[in-house]
């Protein structure tokens, strides 16, 4: 028993640790989604955080989040296995930036997983944002890309630490979580 309640200290220490090192990551800025060569080359372990373009005239972040959601949302998504907007994620947001999170994932090929945000259909069974099949809100927008690369043995017990600790720093919108 003394020696699990040694473990556990030395490992609460270097949670601390971590937890500090992981408030000071940044994300690398990449491209934005039509550039689909420089998503394709990206293929690194990491986590990613989309954004999505607000158009300059908007200035109310509750009448843009009411119309993000009413084409996010729509009713004819909700059986497709598609992220849904996050009511406790979007009521941290205090003001309309230019570029809102949308989205933060993790993969052990960020180019290969973000290419399937954009182009799975709705008919797939593996569950994503499915940008392409959204027709003209697609279109109509602008998405960027932003990604931490993380190489690690220790991938699994990490880098979804890692990813959790920026959805509480960025809040997406959109997400399973």
């Amino acid at each position: 028993m003394k020696q699990i309640q040694l473990l556990d200290r030395r490992f609460g220490q270097l949670l601390e640790r971590f937890t500090r090192a992981v408030t000071r990551l940044k994300f690398k800025g990449i491209c934005e989604l039509t550039c689909m060569e420089k998503i394709d080359s990206q293929r690194y372990k990491g986590v990613y955080l989309i954004e999505i373009r607000v158009h300059p005239r908007d200035s109310d972040l509750e009448r843009w989040m009411t119309r993000f959601r009413k084409q996010w949302d729509n009713p004819r998504y909700r059986r497709a296995f598609t992220n849904t907007t996050k009511e406790k994620r979007i009521a941290k947001h205090q003001r309309l930036r230019r570029w809102m999170p949308l989205y933060i994932g993790k993969s052990r090929c960020v180019g290969k997983r973000v290419r399937e945000h954009i182009e799975l259909p709705m008919r797939a069974r593996t569950t994503a944002m499915k940008l392409r099949d959204r027709g003209r809100f697609f279109a109509r927008n602008r998405f960027r890309l932003k990604t931490i690369e993380i190489e690690s043995k220790y991938y699994d017990v990490w880098v979804p630490m890692v990813e959790r600790a920026m959805r509480d720093k960025f809040n997406p919108i959109v997400g399973r979580q």
